[in-house]
């Protein structure tokens, strides 16, 4: 039996939940001696109290907590009359070798509950100059029941305008076995040229700028598209995105609350500005994908998987749960004018400006108006 969570997410710039969605696919692969008939055991509400199992049917709990079920949809192989009149109990003849999903449903997700990855993006163009930020961090899932599970797969893709796709791409020869095959029986050596997409370049952020300075480089170190702390970074065209891959957060020994980045610059030229798209344009929420193992968003628990007119003997069991997520998380645009505003602000005050002093006015004397008081005394 295997449980999959599918958690879709959506967030605003700031990492505010705005869409939380849960659906919960289980399936079955069995390799049967004849056609016997399988109980499932599912942690439903309504089935609280009521389990009647055997001691050999009972499957290892990660919790005991119970869910609700929301807009179910079974299989044809599932009898749906004793599911309605016998309180919920989910009876199905499994196909010989066959991987099949029995069920799905929908539950709702426990609220002010930590994600299992916080990710945040950032787009800054000043003038000629664009700089793409993305950073992402694990932090500690503290549940008793799961424990710290890793993040596997890590998929981050990041919209980028058509206009700007050339500064990704740059023209590789076309090496293919047949192309050197070719070359080499007729003698013609000029191998044909294909475009490949821009590797990231891995950089460990955080270090002393201008080291290479002080450690006697003379030669201008050379910069780099796009770097990464972690993983790997490159134009898809199939995702129209920079997709920035980690195969595992946090990385083996690696504790949680570490941040990962991803750092893009790069010149616009003149094309690219009169091409340029406007801020409403360009897309909004950039995409984060990853999957964890071992863990259910929903808390969904396969209790019990019991054999009606088997062999007698208890057969081998196994579940796996898998949990996929999936994340929509809104873009932070960064114009010039912030950044003149931000620096106005965090500027120096400028000095006060000294006393003016005023001129006294004689409403008696009209001759004295205007004319600096040489001394106090009334004499000559």
């Amino acid at each position: 039996m295997t449980a999959v969570d599918e958690v879709y997410i959506e967030q605003d710039t700031t990492g505010h939940i705005t869409k939380h969605i849960c659906r919960v696919r289980v399936f079955c692969l069995c390799f049967l001696s004849g056609t016997p008939e399988v109980d499932l055991g599912v942690n439903d509400m309504t089935r609280m109290g009521l389990e009647v199992v055997g001691r050999h049917d009972i499957l290892p709990i990660p919790t005991d907590q119970w869910i609700r079920y929301e807009d179910i949809e079974f299989h044809h192989i599932v009898d749906k009359e004793a599911f309605e009149s016998q309180d919920h109990v989910v009876k199905f003849k499994p196909p010989d070798a066959c991987y099949v999903e029995v069920m799905r449903f929908r539950t709702r997700p426990p609220k002010a509950r930590e994600l299992p990855i916080q990710a945040r993006c950032s787009f800054q163009i000043v003038g000629t100059r664009v700089e793409i930020r993305a950073d992402v961090m694990v932090p500690y899932h503290a549940t008793k029941a799961w424990g710290q599970v890793p993040c596997e797969d890590v998929q981050l893709r990041i919209p980028i305008p058509e206009a700007w796709i050339y500064q990704f791409r740059n023209e590789k020869l076309n090496l293919g076995l047949g192309a050197v095959r070719g070359a080499l029986s007729t003698g013609n050596i000029n191998l044909g040229s294909r475009m490949g997409s821009v590797k990231s370049a891995h950089k460990r952020f955080g270090k002393v700028k201008g080291i290479d300075r002080f450690l006697g480089t003379m030669e201008t170190a050379k910069t780099d598209l796009m770097e990464t702390s972690s993983g790997e970074a490159k134009y898809e065209h199939q995702h129209k995105a920079v997709v920035w891959r980690v195969s595992r957060l946090p990385k083996q020994g690696q504790g949680s609350y570490t941040t990962h980045e991803f750092l893009c610059k790069f010149v616009l030229t003149e094309y690219d500005q009169t091409k340029m798209p406007a801020k409403e344009e360009f897309e909004q929420c950039f995409s984060l994908e990853f999957t964890q193992p071992a863990t259910s968003e929903s808390y969904t628990v396969l209790r019990s998987v019991s054999i009606i007119d088997g062999s007698g003997e208890p057969p081998e069991k196994a579940v796996k749960y898998i949990g996929r997520h999936e994340y929509k998380i809104g873009i932070l645009f960064i114009d010039e004018k912030e950044q003149d505003s931000y620096r106005a602000a965090t500027a120096a005050p400028a000095p006060p400006a000294p006393p003016v002093e005023e001129l006294t006015e004689y409403e008696d004397f009209p001759d004295e108006n205007g004319r600096p008081k040489d001394s106090d005394s009334d004499s000559d």
